[in-house]
């Protein structure tokens, strides 16, 4: 996939960027503005709010353009890869290691 676009909910946001997919956010509630802002502070897509048809466009073009979008959102990939794996927390939480 060359680009995501999606509402900012926390699942869709979690799987685009695990697969170091660069994304275009269009939050509509919720937490979704705060994640769509916090994707872009990392560098790995746009937010944007309110769009027309030709501005939602323009923007999914700049990020396919973009390949500094796409190796943030690939380092993210990477960084969420290596964290510990849920049975790793629970063994800790159980004081297993």
């Amino acid at each position: 996939m060359a680009a995501l676009v999606c509402h900012g909910g926390s699942g869709t946001l979690l799987g685009g960027l695990a697969a170091g997919v660069p994304m275009v956010v269009v939050p509509f509630g919720a937490d979704q503005p705060h994640n769509a802002r916090l994707v872009a502070e990392a560098g790995a897509g746009i937010a944007v709010t309110k769009p027309d048809a030709s501005a939602l466009r323009a923007v999914i073009q700049r990020v396919l353009d973009a390949p500094e979008l796409r190796v943030q959102a690939r380092r993210l990939a990477d960084e969420i890869a290596a964290m510990p794996t849920i049975d790793d927390a629970v063994d800790v939480l159980l004081g297993m290691t």
